[in-house]
């Protein structure tokens, strides 16, 4: 998991954040690999419609680094919910997956304390 994150975090310094955001709603490598691409697609269009056009997003780029404005990880959690969590496709695990993952990347990363989501396969 640590390698992935940091994998992550190296993409956001050397790619686009569409690349970076796309990484974080899905792993190919691990148990989302049967997320559907339109599902991912549709999720990443959202993301990236929030930090692209919304002055007040609460998750934003500037100089090549995600800037999170999240007092902790349940309020990142709803935030990626509120914006993903209705696209076809994208489960309460994806949106978790999202949120750790998005947490680990941004300035200043924040991490899950009071809830832990477990994948039951």
């Amino acid at each position: 998991m640590v390698e992935e994150m940091n994998e992550i975090r190296n993409m956001l310094n050397n790619s686009t954040i569409g690349d970076t955001l796309k990484a974080c709603i899905c792993n190919r490598h691990g148990h989302q690999y049967c997320i559907c691409n339109d599902a991912v697609i549709n999720a990443l269009n959202i993301l990236l419609n929030d930090i692209n056009k919304n002055q007040n997003s609460k998750l934003f780029q500037a100089n090549k680094q995600l800037i999170g404005m999240f007092c902790d990880f349940e309020e990142l959690y709803l935030y990626v919910k509120n914006l993903i969590g209705g696209v076809y496709g994208i489960g309460p695990l994806t949106v978790y997956d999202t949120a750790k993952r998005l947490g680990h990347i941004i300035e200043h990363p924040i991490y899950p304390k009071d809830y832990v989501y477990l994948h039951a396969g």
